[in-house]
């Protein structure tokens, strides 16, 4: 009753020093940066915005959210608010280091829908063809950028 199924490939037995071994389905990689940001909150800062790290920083976002550590989640939303800010001014000023177009799948998975608007007016400066490459496989997004953009077009007129 109280025993694991055998999962393939993989003893349910296993043991490390005398424990068993639990199998996480997370990418090591996100994980040890997680840890790092656990024990180091230093490590957790803007220097994670660039875009060669974007993806560690979701990481760090998608693990702190599915292991419930809300104040290092937190941390994370506020790290993506500075770096897709809601006030005009400070957005143009960084308009051309914004982050919102590859945060639009983060944003839409933790529910951080007060950034969508400025996610989605940042692709406004980009081409079709570039906006139809960010957002293929994100239809409902994609739908709800081309209701928008056809508004602020007639706004604009």
């Amino acid at each position: 009753m109280f025993s694991l199924p055998d999962v393939l490939g993989q003893d349910a037995n296993e043991t490390f020093d005398g424990y068993p071994v639990v199998q996480l389905q997370d990418i090591k990689d996100n994980f040890e940066k997680f840890l790092d940001v656990l024990y180091r909150r230093s490590f957790l800062n803007q220097q994670l915005m660039t875009h060669s790290k974007i993806p560690v920083f979701f990481g760090i976002l998608r693990i702190s959210t599915k292991y419930l550590f809300e104040d290092i989640k937190q941390a994370c939303i506020d790290l993506l608010r500075s770096a897709i800010p809601d006030d005009f001014q400070l957005w143009q000023s960084s308009a051309g280091t914004s982050y919102a177009a590859s945060s639009l799948q983060i944003i839409r998975d933790h529910n951080i829908i007060h950034l969508l608007p400025q996610a989605l007016y940042s692709l406004y400066s980009y081409s079709a063809s570039d906006v139809l490459a960010k957002l293929k496989n994100r239809p409902e997004i994609l739908a709800k950028f081309l209701k928008g953009k056809s508004k602020l077009s007639g706004s604009f007129m």
